[in-house]
């Protein structure tokens, strides 16, 4: 039971409490010192299990906070007693009108001919703990995709995007960025960081790692520290750099696009900055995506803890953050096929607003 609720945590699958009509009902039928909630341990003395499954797994499938049943045994054939899983679980599923499976736990010992009884009547038998956790989840995300409101197949923009600097682009699906000039000579530089207002960050265009080849200077608080970015800069990786507004230090995130060869352009969600190949903590999403799917990525990434606050920082606007991946879905579903790839890192996710840093669009030739 502790093994299916970690494993269920780390997989972002939902295990909802259950209301107390349920667990007066599951108190009625476990035996003494079993707890009556979700998950169910309801093994004991073995005395009549069968009846215990079943009228289990039928409390939990007419409780309205559940969508799915899982009945999660080790489905061996060493006992006698294990000989009531299948009988059990055709029974409840005859009166089940909710998706009902059956999850073994070790997929190496299941054994064939109760697989094959219980598939024969009609309820799925998953095999292994994780992969058949995966499977439910597949079968959440169907579910939250077909509620999806309708849309119309393109946005339209206010111009052709193709051959206009990626921030135009963006720009033009409202997605936020930081207040950002190109320049190429000195003097641009250290007018575009006045123009913008201290403290700005100076970045060489040069490159799509631009951590890589140290080309990223932070925190520049007057004209002398701009000149001496520049010149650094531009002698060692060309005149051309980026002058931004300086963001406080927030929660880091990134937002990507990559072509699937069988669902197509997908949306990818991870931890950001430099951080992101090295934790590779990610979700893949179908464009376009709404609010309420795009809060509930946030919430299966691993850094999902820094959003709400954490050791005394602010907690994030998760209204603006939602409304960024929105829009950003938006411009994957309507240019997706055109594309060869495009990513925002990072995505400064703050207090107050989330704003882009940097992008990189790459169409297809």
């Amino acid at each position: 039971r502790t093994l299916l609720i970690d494993t269920a945590e780390r997989l972002g699958i939902p295990v909802p409490p259950v209301g107390e009509t349920t667990t007066s009902r599951l108190a009625g039928l476990l035996d003494p010192g079993l707890e009556a909630q979700n998950p169910v341990d309801a093994w004991g003395t073995g005395h009549a299990a069968e009846d215990v499954f079943a009228g289990c797994l039928q409390a939990l499938a007419d409780d309205p906070a559940i969508g799915i049943v899982a009945f999660s045994v080790d489905l061996t054939s060493e006992e006698d007693l294990d000989n009531a899983y299948g009988p059990a679980v055709l029974d409840a599923a005859a009166n089940i009108d909710k998706p009902i499976a059956v999850l073994a736990n070790v997929s190496s010992t299941v054994d064939p001919d109760q697989a094959a009884m219980i598939r024969k009547g009609g309820v799925p038998v998953l095999q292994g703990t994780e992969t058949g956790l995966r499977a439910i989840g597949h079968l959440i995300a169907k579910a939250e995709r077909d509620v999806l409101p309708a849309r119309a197949a393109r946005l339209t923009v206010p111009v052709e995007v193709r051959g206009r600097a990626p921030m135009d682009i963006l720009d033009a699906y409202g997605i936020a960025f930081t207040a950002t000039r190109t320049v190429k000579d000195l003097d641009g530089a250290v007018a575009a960081a006045e123009d913008i207002g201290y403290p700005v960050v100076v970045k060489t265009t040069a490159g799509d790692h631009k951590t890589e080849v140290d080309g990223i200077r932070l925190g520049l608080r007057d004209g002398a520290g701009v000149e001496e970015a520049y010149r650094d800069l531009s002698s060692r990786l060309g005149p051309e750099v980026t002058v931004s507004e300086q963001i406080p230090a927030a929660v880091e995130l990134a937002l990507g696009m990559v072509n699937d060869p069988h669902f197509g352009p997908l949306v990818v969600l991870a931890a950001g900055g430099t951080l992101v190949e090295l934790l590779r903590d990610r979700v893949a999403l179908l464009p376009p995506v709404d609010g309420p799917r795009a809060a509930r990525a946030l919430g299966r990434l691993s850094i999902s803890g820094l959003l709400s606050g954490s050791r005394g920082s602010p907690s994030v606007d998760l209204g603006s953050l939602t409304d960024l991946i929105v829009k950003f879905s938006e411009f994957v579903h309507d240019y997706g096929p055109e594309l060869e790839a495009v990513d925002l890192n990072p995505v400064i996710a703050g207090p107050e607003r989330s704003v882009a840093v940097d992008v990189l669009v790459r169409w297809r030739t």
